[in-house]
């Protein structure tokens, strides 16, 4: 994270000098992009994980609250600072601002796992060797990133993740232009933008918890099965009041699973490799959630009149091929048997 940090501040810092479209890819997609996933959420996630068992779904809950308080608190601050001082300068004092305060949190607070400093997880004064709590048994069995990657049931875990990005991508790609297109004036549609983390991270204050009570797989379903209502909603609704109706609960949904991922891959694989695994997961959201800004935008511009709706009606489809993958997801045995609820 420390070493993500020095990335952040160059490429937002670079982005201030940039005169040329090429510029802003190698600076923003590259540069940038290498700080933000090697300090934001995949970090921060799979570190709390090492940290806690018991309550693994309350601790990476906890995270994703702040990831998505922060998330939506950047909208507003970017906008003020671009209003006062112009896009150049906001883009240096940002950049030097996150990579020096996100540089110091990483250096004095976090620590790899409790193992490096002679503790182990949830505060215990000694290991029991098997945990428990409502979704899982978790033996003390270590898992490979290459083990896993052998077996079926992470490859469900890859693909579940993956195809719920494609419609978390589009959405966050195209609300704006979709609220202006339900009659909202710009500054209105761009608070639809923040009003969808600030709820995702409230949600994930539930989500991660239910998931330490009730289960992993159940909290998922919940979430996947929300998700999906909303996508059919949405290829109906008609007014802005009804759009903000949508990024609610939208956000809602999407909050109550996001903190279920990371515990879930802990309780299958063990802890040791559940930074690789959940990057991983990570890639399959980038490389197939990817695709949905595009397709969402094809078919925008290839509908008449302009409609997002079979956008949505592709989506829900997906989220229900990722609520069967989960559904397939299944004990794996190396040694001792892990059984997952």
């Amino acid at each position: 994270m420390a070493g993500g940090s020095i990335f952040l501040l160059l490429g937002l810092c670079l982005l201030s000098t940039m005169t040329f479209l090429w510029q802003f890819y190698l600076y923003y997609a590259v540069i940038a992009a290498l700080g933000v996933t090697s300090t934001f959420i995949v970090p921060n996630a799979t570190t709390a994980r090492k940290w806690f068992t018991r309550r693994a779904g309350l601790a990476v809950g906890l995270v994703t609250f702040g990831a998505g308080m922060g998330t939506a608190a950047i909208w507003p601050t970017a906008g003020i600072l671009i209003e006062s001082y112009g896009w150049r300068h906001s883009y240096l004092m940002l950049g030097v601002a996150l990579g020096v305060i996100v540089a110091l949190l990483s250096i004095i607070f976090v620590r790899k796992d409790p193992e490096s400093m002679g503790l182990y997880p949830d505060g215990d004064l000694e290991s029991s060797g098997i945990k428990s709590d409502n979704s899982a048994v978790v033996h003390k069995v270590a898992w490979s990133a290459g083990e896993a990657l052998r077996t079926r049931t992470f490859w469900y875990f890859f693909f579940a993740y993956g195809i719920l990005g494609f419609g978390l991508t589009a959405i966050f790609g195209h609300i704006i232009i979709w609220g202006m297109d339900l009659g909202m004036a710009r500054e209105s549609a761009g608070f639809m933008a923040m009003l969808i983390p600030l709820t995702m991270a409230f949600a994930g204050l539930i989500g991660g918890p239910l998931s330490d009570r009730v289960g992993r797989k159940p909290t998922l379903y919940i979430g996947l099965a929300l998700q999906i209502g909303m996508f059919i909603f949405a290829s109906a609704l008609t007014t802005s009041a009804e759009l903000i109706v949508f990024a609610v609960m939208w956000g809602i949904a999407i909050g109550l699973a996001l903190p279920v991922w990371t515990p879930f891959l802990g309780d299958v694989f063990g802890r040791a490799s559940v930074g690789s695994l959940f990057g991983m997961l990570t890639f399959s959201i980038g490389m197939i959630g990817g695709i949905g800004p595009i397709a969402f935008g094809w078919i925008y511009d290839n509908s008449s009149p302009h409609s997002y709706d079979w956008g949505f009606i592709t989506a829900s489809i997906l989220c229900l091929i990722a609520l069967f993958l989960v559904w397939l997801i299944s004990p794996v045995r190396k040694g001792i048997a892990l059984n997952v609820a």
